[in-house]
């Protein structure tokens, strides 16, 4: 277990969105590779696009996990990617709608 929890808590204090995303790519970086590779292959494929939409990406996991129905140490780690992402989406529009 990642404590996704700790990093939700994490991302949620950011306060810029290049603060949000380096916690993302900080939170990925605390996942070993292996675990990182039994994920389903659609969640291994978003996790490569982190360059893309946080948002997008966020909703593609959380159908991922949704819909996972493989090893429970994999799912655990999918749940907590997911999570993390959608935390991060959360507080992408948080701070978005701040300078709008």
């Amino acid at each position: 277990m990642h404590h996704s929890d700790n990093w939700s808590r994490r991302i949620g204090a950011a306060t810029t969105t290049a603060a949000v995303l380096e916690l993302v790519g900080s939170f990925l970086g605390s996942i070993a590779p292996t675990e990182l590779e039994r994920l389903p292959r659609e969640a291994r494929v978003e996790l490569g696009r982190v360059q893309r939409d946080i948002h997008v990406i966020a909703v593609e996991l959380m159908r991922e996990d949704l819909r996972f129905a493989g090893a429970d140490n994999s799912a655990e780690v999918l749940h907590e990617v997911a999570q993390a992402f959608a935390a991060a989406s959360g507080r992408l529009a948080e701070i978005e709608g701040k300078k709008a």
